[in-house]
């Protein structure tokens, strides 16, 4: 058989201040906890805002990049074309006038150093280097050139006279009796004039 307890009421009030007491203990507790985890949560939320931002940023910043990339590649490209037709341009010109001197003086000696030179030119546009590989050896070759004509002294009497007793060299009665002379060719043989 059960038998009741009978609680006084100054026991059922003390247990329940415990118990309350307790509970708004626990209460407190938790409440505190929720405001750190909260706290913490909008700390997080900011740093995971900024991070963001700084992710976009990075993006942005790639894409740029990427785009500059682009436009300095063509931009390089353009003034390689360019660069390259100014250079054929200049080949061709010149080749013009090696083809002139030939004809005009065709048993100079300087006309020989100019087809090695053209012929090595020409090797070198052939070959299958790079660019700069190319320009390296075209500033060799020309420095080389310049050097080895450059070296020796010019003495246009010992010139004058290599030429006069050449084959087809010049007959001294033309150069002391030229008759009539026309100013604009005798410029344009001296390269004075285009």
């Amino acid at each position: 058989m059960l038998t009741k307890k009978k609680y006084l009421k100054n026991e059922v009030q003390e247990l329940l201040n415990k118990n309350s007491a307790d509970y708004e203990q626990e209460l407190l507790s938790k409440n505190e906890l929720i405001l750190n985890l909260k706290e913490e949560n909008r700390k997080l939320s900011i740093e995971l805002d900024n991070l963001k931002q700084k992710d976009e940023l990075v993006l942005k910043t790639l894409a740029l990049a990427e785009e500059k990339k682009k436009e300095t590649e063509e931009l390089i490209q353009e003034k390689y074309e360019l660069e390259i037709s100014k250079l054929k341009f200049f080949v061709l010109k010149w080749q013009k006038y090696f083809e002139y001197l030939q004809e005009k003086y065709p048993y100079y000696k300087i006309n020989q150093e100019l087809n090695d030179l053209k012929a090595n030119i020409n090797l070198i546009f052939n070959s299958e280097e790079q660019s700069k590989d190319k320009i390296k050896k075209l500033g060799a070759l020309v420095k080389n050139d310049v050097v080895a004509t450059t070296n020796s002294p010019f003495n246009p009497k010992e010139k004058i006279d290599a030429f006069i007793q050449a084959e087809n060299g010049f007959d001294i009665n033309e150069v002391l009796n030229p008759g009539e002379l026309d100013l604009e060719d005798l410029c344009k043989e001296l390269g004075l004039m285009d």
